[in-house]
């Protein structure tokens, strides 16, 4: 046994003073570092494409509601569902969650959101950032600095997405918040052709 273990020595003493054995130690510094690399380039280019399919989905689905002279319940279901598949269409274990709510500013009243829907018809008001707009009935929270004018209809659309990373390795790179795993966007499209201030069976 004790003979094994000092050829053994022997042989490491040898690879560590050879040209071999620094390259060998120099490939197990390295690797790790540029696994990491690797592995997290791929997961931040899918953070970045999900982010701009987010922007995407809500811009869409509050210009394309908007666009309408009346609408229905099923109708907006079928918006924000489509919305809620382009926003992940590999399905890569994330989660979407998007919203759209009327608001309207009756004379000089403060601007209310008259309906709200979320991608299963639900008129829950969802818990946590994705939704900020406020409940249906209730006063609209709007961005700083933007009105609605006096008898106007807005459509907010809002979508949040969790991001979960494919490789285990990289989740070291986010959970470090190099990059927030909740990616929020909120679209704001004006009503063109009608109030949309109520949902037609």
């Amino acid at each position: 046994m004790s003979k094994t273990i000092s050829m053994l020595r022997r042989r490491v003493r040898r690879l560590i003073r050879s040209d071999e054995g620094s390259v060998v130690v120099e490939t197990a510094v390295i690797t790790p570092v540029v696994l990491l690399i690797l592995f997290g380039a791929v997961d931040v280019v899918r953070y970045l494409q999900v982010q701009s399919n987010v922007i995407r989905a809500v811009s869409t689905t509050a210009d394309a509601i908007g666009r309408q002279n009346g609408i229905t319940t099923s109708q907006v279901t079928a918006f924000l569902g489509h919305a809620a598949d382009t926003i992940d269409p590999d399905v890569t274990s994330g989660t979407a969650t998007i919203t759209v709510a009327s608001v309207h500013r009756d004379g000089d009243q403060a601007p209310e959101v008259a309906w709200r829907r979320n991608q299963n018809a639900g008129t829950d008001q969802y818990q946590g950032t994705c939704q900020q707009t406020g409940a249906e009935g209730e006063a609209a929270v709007l961005p700083t600095g933007f009105t609605v004018e006096s008898d106007d209809t807005v459509i907010v659309a809002e979508a949040c997405y969790t991001f979960i990373p494919a490789f285990l390795i990289s989740r070291v790179v986010f959970n470090l918040d190099f990059v927030p795993l909740d990616i929020y966007a909120r679209a704001i499209a004006a009503a063109r052709f009608g109030a949309l201030t109520i949902l037609e069976p």
